[in-house]
């Protein structure tokens, strides 16, 4: 009986152990990801400040950060104050480069959190990461003419055609 439980004891100290590993392992792949300066947010799920969360898988959206530069689609929902004009559809949208690019690691709790400002003709955006060691992530976008608002989704590396662009 002692060695069955002996038996039992040493398989879930493997068992968590190899777990930890994996999951040690999956922080330091988002890690490389990060610090290479070359990775693609996909958004599936957009939190407002006011109202219920919206599923973007009919309206995807996405952040490019490439070398210094970010590209940025994203559908917006919320208040756009002093803004717009005939034909805007509202949603974020740039093709420009980063600035204030920081990252910071917390690696006890197995997150990054990346923070940069990016702009387009009309507005300057702040843009803060929170990523989990699998990759996940929620990003807040805020601006100074629209009412925050939230995203969440996956972190993955640009492909080749999009690190050209």
């Amino acid at each position: 009986m002692k060695n069955l439980v002996v038996v039992i004891l040493i398989f879930f100290g493997v068992s968590s152990l190899n777990a930890q590993t994996e999951k040690e392992k999956s922080f330091e792949d988002t890690k490389a990801i990060i610090e290479s300066g070359l990775f693609r947010f996909e958004a599936i799920t957009a939190l407002p400040t006011r109202g219920s969360s919206i599923s973007l898988t009919t309206n995807t959206g996405h952040i490019n950060v490439n070398g210094g530069r970010a590209e940025v689609f994203l559908p917006y929902f919320g208040e756009i104050r002093g803004m717009g004009g005939y034909g805007d559809n509202g949603s974020i949208e740039i093709k420009n480069k980063v600035v204030n690019y920081q990252v910071k690691y917390n690696d006890r709790k197995h997150r990054i959190v990346v923070t940069f400002n990016s702009r387009n003709k009309s507005e300057r955006f702040d843009f803060t990461f929170t990523i989990g060691s699998s990759g996940k992530s929620s990003v807040i976008v805020k601006s100074i003419n629209r009412t925050t608002i939230n995203y969440y989704g996956t972190i993955y590396p640009l492909t080749d055609n999009e690190k050209t662009k």
